[in-house]
């Protein structure tokens, strides 16, 4: 299957696990830059169904941060959210977002449904679980932190899936 990709990250030294995953996955993908002005435009106009928006080594709160378009919620595609997406996706809904001092970079232990996923989250910034309404389904959370959310055409993980094999599974279940 093609996957859109919207990346967040801009890698510059090519080491970039998300894609090595989809391809050992047997997908292919198709990037647009996520600061580019026209992401959702690009989006819309593209017969890819599947997107993923990507994690950043940006802090979501910063004026310069760009976000991720709103309007995908309006789209006929379903997308995956992980991590800095997720951030600014909700923030823009109007959750608050808490930032550690130190980045958290560990395993984590994830429970869906009947499947445990060893989950790697790398990320400074959080969501607390007591924080969420009615607008959005929790998943799966840890220490209180918000982990995987659904709203509407959307599933946003505060982890990344291609980080553990457990997590690939995820994602090549997502894709399906």
């Amino acid at each position: 299957m093609r996957v859109g990709i919207v990346d967040y990250y801009e890698r510059k030294d090519g080491k970039n696990s998300l894609l090595k995953a989809l391809s050992k996955l047997g997908h292919s993908y198709t990037i647009i830059n996520g600061t580019e002005p026209n992401v959702l435009q690009q989006i819309q106009q593209s017969p890819v169904k599947k997107w993923i928006c990507t994690g950043a080594n940006r802090h979501v709160l910063k004026p310069e941060s760009p976000q991720v378009p709103t309007g995908i919620t309006k789209l006929k595609k379903d997308f995956l959210l992980i991590c800095y997406s997720m951030e600014s996706f909700m923030h823009q809904m109007g959750y608050p977002i808490y930032c550690r001092k130190e980045n958290k970079n560990e395993k984590c232990n994830l429970k869906h449904g009947e499947i445990t996923i060893n989950a790697h989250r790398n990320h400074f910034c959080y969501i607390p679980t007591c924080k969420l309404d009615s607008r959005v389904q929790l998943i799966s959370s840890h220490r209180g932190e918000t982990m995987t959310v659904i709203y509407k055409n959307l599933i946003l993980v505060q982890w990344h899936p291609e980080g553990s094999a457990e997590g690939c599974t995820f994602l090549d279940n997502w894709l399906q």
